[in-house]
């Protein structure tokens, strides 16, 4: 009986078996005229498509009166449970009493931001529970059919599929970065009548070079002649409507609101030894209408760039067209096929130069070609150098190099020009030796800081900050745990100041009121005593630094009320229950000044010492730190001492 396959909601019993499905139930016995198991099969799908789904195959749908608050006097806050809103985990919602003294306004406002969630998790729930409504029918019906057990372990809650429910309600849709296979259409002759004439959308019918630059190459009595490469490809492609129909419903669907320089499904690359720059269109286009799929163009050749540069705009206008084809054929099934020719424009075509120049700039070093005066500062070296020819006019570039040669007109764009440099350098260095290459730049200072700059610059730097800032480095990156085994930076993150825990006032026990506003230009706060036994605490800058000034201060200032015992941040309460509150926190004072030290040496060093400069960012939140380090050895310090000291007894004197 332990053998037999176990399907969800069916159990064994004695005489045969059992569907339990929630409170409905039904038994099955064995017989030799039927198949028990397959009876109770049947029955257990019927009761799924009526409505009686196993536990956990669905999400609850949030009722209004489910809310309920926690009041948590402990740490002066009230919370609300809540899920989020991605991968559904448990998380909630507080709010401090020092933000909101009225217990009555905390509840209103929870209670708002409680049936947002619940409205906006409701829906997205409504969706999950009907896609997962049909995935268990599919199951269902292919356990009964194959006799195979295929849900027992499928009931658990699937975070990807809500996830893409919440893209759903938002209207994201995914972008695709692959092109699955197709199979391959074939073409019907007999209707040929019905058929759609397709070919003048991939007609690269490109012009060879034009007459101008030949006239400039022979106006050049040294120069050879450049062999002009035209490429002449026009595909005749007919498809059936129906069968074109077809295959546009099962394309995957596209983000229409794509922006940038990201030609999909096109691949650049870089080949150094052959031809240098290849670019070179997916394999596994093959059955899109776009041919030829395999095709490579040379790019060391003015005129086969400008062919590949257009056959990229123009394949991308294809693609993005057929994808806008493919979701008019979604939205109405009756729309027909109208195919309209591209456009040939110059100005569009130069999102394809930007892709290319990207890509390139990419493999060979954006520092040394980012610019067309550090292309021809390169090709200038190699000039002189002769290990190649290079001549600059007012109305072209030029580089020969053995039996390659490469000419570039002037007329055309900025962007363009960068792209022919970039590669006429990156060409010619690809045919030098490594060491030769580093060589010669080395000798005529590229890349290299000048010696006497370096000095002039870095003349107040001394040996004993160089000294003191390798010791700091070798204290925080290498031997960390050595030199602080009680530190973990993981749990030195201090929250925002809105949710920083206030003491009370120290001279009437009131909770401070709080008032925090941050933008992007300017920070605000406000602490201050509800009964007004002292002035406000006011702060205000550009920074969030003084936010967290003004919590410090009203800390310091109330500091007999501090109890560090019964705080979180940094793990206070932990080492306050372990005994090592002492010891924690002069080591965490040490590792924050040491860090605030480093930081403000990487700042006057000169870069080749210190290569990895923290950023302002940064160094400006571990001052913030070191800042509530010395509050927190300060208030350990004043609690040790209150007690350890002696107490007071009143003698009288006769």
């Amino acid at each position: 009986m332990s053998n037999k396959p176990k399907f969800l909601n069916i159990f064994n019993i004695k005489t045969g078996v059992q569907v339990r499905i929630g409170t409905k139930s039904r038994a099955f016995a064995y017989s030799k005229y039927a198949n028990a198991v397959k009876s109770a099969l049947q029955w257990r799908n019927e009761c799924y498509k009526s409505g009686a789904l196993p536990n956990g195959c669905q999400v609850e749908i949030i009722e209004r009166d489910a809310f309920s608050l926690v009041e948590q006097p402990n740490y002066a806050r009230t919370r609300c449970n809540i899920r989020t809103r991605i991968d559904r985990k448990v998380t909630h919602v507080d709010i401090y009493w020092s933000v909101e003294t009225d217990s009555y306004e905390r509840s209103k406002k929870l209670k708002k931001r409680f049936e947002d969630w619940r409205q906006d998790h409701n829906l997205i729930a409504s969706l999950y529970n009907e896609a997962r409504k049909k995935e268990l029918l599919i199951m269902a019906e292919k356990e009964e059919e194959t006799f195979t057990p295929l849900l027992v372990d499928k009931l658990k809650f699937n975070a990807d599929l809500w996830n893409k429910c919440v893209d759903k309600v938002d209207g994201v849709k995914p972008m695709v970065t692959t092109i699955t296979p197709h199979k391959a259409i074939k073409f019907d002759d007999d209707v040929a009548d019905d058929a759609i004439d397709l070919s003048h959308m991939f007609a690269l019918d490109f012009k060879s070079a034009s007459e101008e630059l030949n006239i400039k190459l022979d106006s050049q009595k040294k120069l050879p002649k450049l062999k002009l490469v035209s490429l002449h490809r026009k595909p005749k492609v007919l498809r059936c409507e129906d069968k074109l129909r077809e295959h546009l419903i099962n394309f995957p669907e596209v983000n229409t609101n794509l922006r940038g320089k990201v030609f999909l499904p096109f691949v650049i690359e870089t080949e150094k030894r052959s031809s240098y720059l290849r670019l070179a269109v997916d394999e596994e286009l093959h059955g899109l209408p776009i041919n030829p799929c395999r095709l490579n163009f040379d790019l060391t050749n003015y005129d086969e760039l400008i062919h590949a540069l257009k056959f990229l705009y123009r394949s991308n206008y294809i693609f993005r067209g057929y994808i806008q084809k493919h979701e008019l054929l979604s939205d109405k099934p009756n729309h027909k096929l109208a195919w309209d020719a591209p456009s040939d424009s110059m100005s569009e075509p130069m999102l394809a130069v930007n892709s290319v120049l990207d890509s390139l700039l990419l493999q060979l070093g954006r520092k040394s070609f980012n610019s067309t005066g550090k292309c021809l500062e390169r090709l200038a070296i190699w000039h002189k150098h002769e290990f190649c020819h290079l001549i600059t006019d007012d109305q072209f570039f030029y580089v020969n190099a053995g039996q390659w040669s490469f000419l570039c007109p002037r007329n055309t764009s900025k962007q363009m020009q960068h792209l022919c440099l970039a590669i006429m350098a990156a060409k010619v260095e690809s045919n030098l030796e490594k060491e030769i290459k580093n060589r010669i730049l080395l000798k005529e200072n590229v890349g290299q800081a000048n010696l006497n700059d370096l000095k002039r610059r870095y003349n107040h730097v001394s040996s004993e900050q160089l000294d003191r800032f390798k010791a700091l480095q070798n204290r925080i990156h290498h031997n960390r745990f050595k030199f602080y085994p009680l530190v973990d930076t993981r749990a030195l993150k201090t929250p925002k100041p809105d949710q920083v825990y206030l003491s009370r006032c120290k001279h009437c026990g009131s909770v401070p009121t709080a008032r925090f506003n941050g933008s992007s230009q300017t920070y605000f706060a406000q602490i201050f005593c509800p009964n007004k036994c002292e002035q406000p605490i006011i702060e205000e800058g550009q920074h969030e630094r003084e936010m967290h000034l003004a919590v410090i201060n009203w800390e310091k200032r109330n500091i007999e009320r501090m109890n560090l015992s019964n705080i979180y941040m940094w793990n206070l309460k932990l080492h306050s229950k372990n005994r090592t509150l002492g010891a924690y926190l002069h080591e965490v004072r040490s590792f924050l000044s040491d860090n605030v030290e480093y930081n403000k040496l990487t700042r006057i060093l000169p870069r080749e010492v210190v290569k990895d400069k923290a950023g302002k960012g940064f160094a400006r939140n571990v001052e913030i730190n070191l800042m509530y380090a010395e509050l927190f050895l300060e208030a350990f310090e004043l609690m040790f001492m209150r007690q350890h000291e002696p107490p007071q007894h009143n003698v009288q004197y006769k």
